[in-house]
């Protein structure tokens, strides 16, 4: 069957979108030249379909889209349906192009050359045939071995001889989180970003001195911002300057999907010499309380990356003329910290309690009495503290109960904000949403094993489910769904958040019940969470984002019922009769 141009030009695009590389060699990528600027590629073209297919069927989804236009290069004579595809550009030497017609190529499996050409509306006994019955009239060429190459540029595809020994190169310049992706992943590509080092580092320069001129609005010493803001702006362009290679890859199963994202930096160079420290973070998030939450994770604060962002938040205090700079206090607390995990628990009472009253920490650390220590005199720092129209009143009161057999500090911090203040309804918002109808927050510390726990509340309740969770009893690592979607994450991450959909529309759900709106949708209870993580490892920096099959499903049976309400006339948002606004 012959493809028509759009039709042909429509499944290379698709095939270019969902690229990818398993963990067995692709005999593809050993095709492509060793100093390719991206290179888009797919193990098996087949293989790829079928998944893609088996989501659309379990969402429901009844338009295939591209996946038409694909089956018309399935049934293509010639093209091999199990074969491996690559789109590569190459480097442009008078001005990279991303999207250059004249620097790209496609690799493209055939099982029949002669055939597949003749498909397309071309001469197989020319040297460089011309395909009709592609975009532009492109040119094909036999390159032996199962594959063809085909480009709109004759003199770039005389040059191609598709021989292969180029997958060791590759490997070196993935470097090992992107190996790793690469092993995964049935989506792979691979871009050469000191291409564009030069394209950021002054996009930088120009977005940072845009980003000076408004802080030096908002007051406070011009000088002191300006040296945080240069010493900003060289450490990302620095970063810039640095990347080397830059990787996107996409898994699909069964069970669900990933997404990776990573960037390898230059040997030897501090950018990489930074994003040298694997972490076991892993284990952390499970020590905290299983409670209905909208979204819980963990950190690494001994990792570079995260002391220098630290040190940076920091340094933004002085910002606003120096005001709230007594929040530094911490900082005895912070040199003692080693990782942190925190849980934000729903509430069903969250504008009378406020969204922090369920929120747990558990610092984790090898001198858990200094840290206690530290924590309380951080919080005693703010006693009669006041700045920027802000006072602070707080209290502290040692061994205030015996909560699961364990002495817990009791700590208060009430918030009074000047009405004459310049910033004053801004911070009274603020405030009413963390405080509820409450005027202070309140909480525990609790010395643990390895750490000590923090509440928002005097909840007992929630400090034994807390404490427990620390022992290793009733914590999120023991919940099958959150130790599924954990499980995806890479072992040595040193940052990992888990974030719960079902507690998200909750939280929106009550927002909306305020303003006197009903939820357009209802989600299933055992939904398991989102999950995102962090690795800096072997100079190079990976994000991975993971959701289950069950929450892919859950948001398209959300989307579906907001869809049905509109068809029946009702926009979901308070058609008809609808409870009155509790303002």
């Amino acid at each position: 069957m012959r493809c028509t141009k759009v039709r042909g030009r429509a499944s290379v695009v698709f095939l270019s979108l969902f690229a990818g590389l398993a963990v067995a060699q692709p005999a593809v990528l050993d095709r492509v030249p060793k100093d390719a600027a991206v290179v888009v590629a797919v193990k098996d073209v087949g293989g790829l379909r079928g998944k893609v297919d088996g989501m659309f069927k379990a969402l429901n989804v009844e338009d295939r889209g591209p996946m038409e236009e694909l089956d018309q290069l399935f049934e293509t004579a010639g093209f091999n349906r199990a074969g491996s595809f690559a789109m590569v550009m190459m480097h442009d030497p008078e001005g990279f192009e991303p999207v250059s017609d004249d620097t790209m190529f496609m690799l493209v499996p055939v099982t029949d050359y002669a055939a597949f050409v003749k498909a397309m509306g071309g001469d197989p006994a020319e040297k460089l045939a011309t395909l009709e019955e592609m975009f532009d009239s492109a040119r094909c060429k036999d390159l032996g071995n199962g594959y063809a190459a085909i480009s709109p540029n004759e003199e770039l595809l005389g040059k191609i001889d598709g021989k292969g020994g180029n997958l060791e190169a590759h490997k070196a310049r993935l470097g090992k989180i992107g190996g790793s992706v690469a092993e995964t992943s049935d989506v792979l590509i691979v871009a050469d970003l000191s291409l564009f080092s030069d394209m950021v580092v002054e996009g930088l320069g120009e977005g940072f001195d845009q980003a000076e001129m408004f802080a030096g609005m908002m007051g406070g010493d011009e000088e002191d911002i300006k040296k945080m803001m240069n010493s900003f702006r060289d450490g990302l362009q620095a970063m810039a300057r640095d990347m080397k290679t830059g990787i996107i890859g996409l898994s699909m199963d069964d069970a669900g999907v990933a997404a990776d994202f990573a960037c390898q930096f230059k040997d030897g160079s501090g950018t990489a010499g930074m994003m040298a420290h694997p972490s076991t973070v892993r284990a952390l998030t499970g020590r905290l309380p299983a409670i209905p939450y909208i979204a819980a994770g963990a950190m690494d604060m001994k990792n570079p990356l995260v002391a220098k962002l630290t040190e940076f938040g920091q340094a933004m205090q002085k910002m606003g003329g120096g005001g709230m700079d007594f929040m530094n206090a911490g900082q005895a607390a912070l040199d003692k910290t080693d990782a942190t995990a925190f849980v934000m628990g729903t509430s069903p009472a969250l504008f009378q309690a406020g969204m922090m009253a369920n929120l747990v920490t558990f610092t984790a650390s090898k001198d858990t009495d200094g840290l206690m220590k530290a924590q309380r005199e951080a919080l005693l720092k703010t006693a009669e503290a006041q700045q920027e129209g802000v006072k602070f009143e707080t209290t502290y009161k040692a061994d205030a109960a015996t909560v699961a057999g364990r002495k817990a500090d009791q700590w208060t911090m009430k918030i009074t904000v000047d009405p004459d203040s310049d910033q004053a309804l801004q911070m009274q918002q603020m405030m009413m949403m963390f405080t509820g109808q409450q005027d202070q927050l309140s909480g525990y510390l609790v010395k643990a094993d390895g750490g000590v726990i923090q509440t928002m509340s005097t909840d007992q309740a929630l400090l034994t489910k807390a404490i427990n969770a620390a022992e290793g009893k009733g914590g999120l690592g023991d919940q099958p769904e959150f130790k599924a979607v954990a499980a995806k994450l890479p072992a040595t991450r040193s940052f990992e958040m888990f974030l719960s959909i079902k507690g998200t529309a909750d939280m929106i759900g009550a927002f909306m019940e305020f303003a006197g709106m009903p939820m357009p949708f209802e989600l299933k209870n055992d939904l398991p969470p989102i999950a995102m993580s962090a690795t800096t490892e072997g100079g190079a920096m990976g994000f991975r984002l993971y959701s289950s099959m069950a929450t892919i499903k859950g948001i398209g049976d959300a989307v579906k019922q907001m869809e049905e309400q509109m068809e029946a006339g009702d926009d979901g948002m308070g058609g008809g009769d609808r409870p009155k606004p509790r303002f």
